[in-house]
């Protein structure tokens, strides 16, 4: 597990060991990315939203988000969906200042965590781990069936109601992190720059596997 994902995965500090071997010799490679990766299509002025895209309405001016692998038939409306209303609300707020998040850099599963929160009263994780973890976050919904339905892709997007998606190491993806999403358009703590911002990148073209579960 890299760095990074460990990070996000234990949502606070963690011990780095280096070994002496290699100083000298090629850098050893990249970590996968944590979060998302630096694709900025909004500019840095405009950081929580895309080109093309609106978040006074939730959706996108073709239906898509960055290369459109969310999109579903011009879809990406958040009117019937009050996690996706309300983190849309939350879009440009800083994450900055979350205790234990790397001032922002692993606050991605705290994002979900507290939209669900204002809108149910209860954190996703519900007391059964911590809320500022992904991997926790993700067995507290595969615990709670009556609360979060596991369902593919194509299944998600095209429900029309808001799902959680997520990503990490535990299940095969190259990194750690979690989102809400409704349509084809998704929103998440963007690590880069700690804030709620709009994605603009192809989320399974950057982590690999990835699961869906629609909020009940």
């Amino acid at each position: 597990m890299g760095l990074f994902n460990k990070l996000c995965y234990l949502g606070g500090g963690a011990i780095v060991i280096i070994g002496v071997s290699g100083i000298f010799s090629n850098p050893p490679p990249a970590p996968p990315p944590t979060e998302e990766p630096i694709v900025e299509t909004g500019g840095a002025a405009n950081p929580g939203q895309t080109n093309n895209s609106t978040t006074g309405n939730g959706t996108t001016g073709n239906g898509t988000t960055g290369n459109g692998t969310f999109s579903a038939n011009g879809t990406g409306t958040t009117g019937n969906g009050t996690l996706s209303s309300a983190i849309t609300d939350r879009v440009g707020e800083s994450t900055y200042n979350v205790p234990d998040t790397q001032n922002g850099n692993v606050a991605c599963a705290y994002v979900v965590n507290d939209v669900y929160r204002t809108q149910t009263g209860q954190t996703i994780t519900n007391g059964n781990g911590s809320n500022l973890s992904v991997i926790d976050t993700v067995h507290a919904m595969r615990a709670s069936p009556d609360r979060f339905m596991a369902v593919d892709q194509a299944t998600a997007v095209a429900s029309g109601q808001d799902y959680i998606i997520a990503s990490n190491p535990e299940f095969g993806s190259t990194g750690s992190h979690i989102g809400i999403g409704n349509g084809s358009t998704v929103w998440s703590n963007s690590s880069s720059r700690a804030v709620i911002r709009e994605n603009s990148y192809n989320w399974e073209g950057t982590f690999g596997a990835t699961q869906y579960y629609i909020v009940r």
